[in-house]
């Protein structure tokens, strides 16, 4: 993601994992701000509500199940 770009509320039907690669940022899921720094990874279960705020150029990887 670019920096200062952002993703607003939004959920996806299956559940799924995002690993930080890097940059900086917020993943903001159900409610709860979390970090998104270098090594951080965050679960997500199904039909989480998520979005995601870029405060510098920030890479992941973003896998769905099935």
């Amino acid at each position: 993601m670019a920096k200062e770009t952002e993703i607003s509320d939004h959920t996806s039907t299956k559940q799924g994992f995002v690993y930080v690669i890097e940059g900086n940022g917020i993943f903001t899921l159900e409610g709860k701000e979390i970090a998104m720094l270098p090594g951080v990874f965050i679960y997500m279960e199904e039909n989480s509500v998520h979005s995601l705020k870029a405060k510098e150029n920030t890479s992941f990887i973003l896998a769905l199940g099935n």
